[in-house]
């Protein structure tokens, strides 16, 4: 995955990318608030002389100390001679008592066991007092606590993100079905409700009628999306139109009301009539934005039975003499079995693909399935 992949994944799952550290945050903003404020309070001794032996009575003393709700703990600097007593709690007056009874206690026995001249002692250290007079409020500051959550935040989001595509298993760009399948990019199709460049919409027609040769029919159909194959369909057709070219664009999914017969016109008779001899094939098509339009019908038998007849190739081969190109809209690869069977009477096949959204799985199994229907598949077309 490249960093502009990950962009694009990003921006596709912008509301929990923004939503979780704002939420982190806050979490922590409402902890901090709640949470009773820390202080420390701190004295120390300064000996001339054995600050360990000081420092381990100051240990000592510490640990007395140490009790409802502060603890105090002492620590040694043999190079500068300094014992620090500090005390931390959730009340700053107690910390002071705490860290200066510490202090005092420490005094007292290094006082008796080095301040004493005799036969078995006879050493003197002298000791600076330094007792707590304030205690410093040690709590978490709530801004960087909350910066902090907030990036956090941020991080198990892209976390999230990249997990969930990895187990998901999508395709993240154009590059991947180029890379991974060795298919070449035909043309990108808008987002919904996005306009599309007359220049896009022509150069799409030109690579498909380049790609294609000699051969007058483009199959066209989609992993799991019949929305993306229903809105390429239209856009050949209409970008052929501009160009001058007789247009044929034939619903060739039976199952059910399909997203092109809700795109267009679909009543009345259509194809499923046509394959089984009711009417001529100029008697199902109808004129809409400009283009011939054959709908689906109304199959009175299986879509598959209907498919795998000879009247299919029969109907394509008219078409053909009568239009400069013919579109068939096919079902999607993973709903419907019947996409093989158009696909192999059809010159030539196109694969839609959105991005970050058909799965791997899917695209692999329809290429294993147009492999065997001996489909000519020239490329694929992209949506973001």
């Amino acid at each position: 995955m490249t960093l502009l992949d990950l962009w694009k994944l990003i921006k596709r799952s912008v509301w929990l990318v923004i939503g979780l550290p704002i939420v982190c945050a806050i979490v922590c903003v409402a902890v901090l608030y709640f949470m009773p404020n820390e202080y420390s309070a701190t004295s120390t001794i300064t000996a001339s002389a054995e600050p360990a032996g000081v420092g381990s009575f100051a240990t000592a003393a510490a640990e007395q100390q140490s009790k409802n709700g502060v603890e105090v703990k002492a620590s040694t600097n043999t190079s500068t001679r300094v014992i620090t007593i500090t005390a931390e709690g959730n009340d700053p007056n107690q910390c002071i008592k705490a860290a200066n009874r510490a202090l005092n206690t420490t005094f007292i026995k290094a006082f008796s066991r080095y301040n004493v001249s005799g036969e078995v002692v006879n050493i003197t250290v002298r000791m600076d007092l330094k007792r707590a007079t304030a205690a410093t409020d040690e709590s978490p500051s709530t801004t960087k606590s909350a910066g902090i959550a907030l990036l956090a935040g941020l991080f198990a989001a892209v976390c999230i993100v990249v997990i969930m595509d990895l187990v998901r298993g999508n395709i993240h760009s154009a590059r991947d079905m180029e890379e991974d399948y060795e298919a070449q990019l035909l043309g990108r199709i808008p987002k919904p409700n996005q306009q599309e460049k007359a220049l896009d919409r022509q150069q799409l027609f030109a690579n498909v009628r380049f790609a294609s040769g000699e051969h007058k029919s483009v199959c066209v159909l989609s992993i799991d999306n019949e929305a993306l194959s229903a809105q390429t369909c239209t856009e050949l057709a209409e970008a052929a139109t501009q160009a001058d070219k007789r247009v044929l664009l034939v619903d060739a999914d039976m199952n059910g009301q399909s997203q092109l017969a809700e795109n267009l016109v679909s009543d009345g008779n259509g194809l499923s009539d046509v394959l089984t001899g009711e009417i001529q094939l100029s008697d199902a098509v109808r004129i809409t934005q400009g283009f011939s339009y054959v709908p689906a019908g109304n199959p009175k038998q299986s879509p598959i039975a209907l498919l795998d007849s000879p009247k299919l190739s029969q109907m394509l081969e008219q078409a053909q003499l009568e239009y400069d190109i013919v579109i068939l809209n096919a079902a999607p690869t993973t709903k419907q079995a019947d996409f093989s069977y158009v696909a192999n009477v059809a010159g030539s096949t196109i694969l839609c693909v959105q991005e970050f959204v058909t799965k791997r799985k899917g695209i692999e199994a329809a290429a294993t399935q147009l492999a065997i229907a001996k489909a000519n598949v020239i490329g694929f077309v992209a949506a973001e």
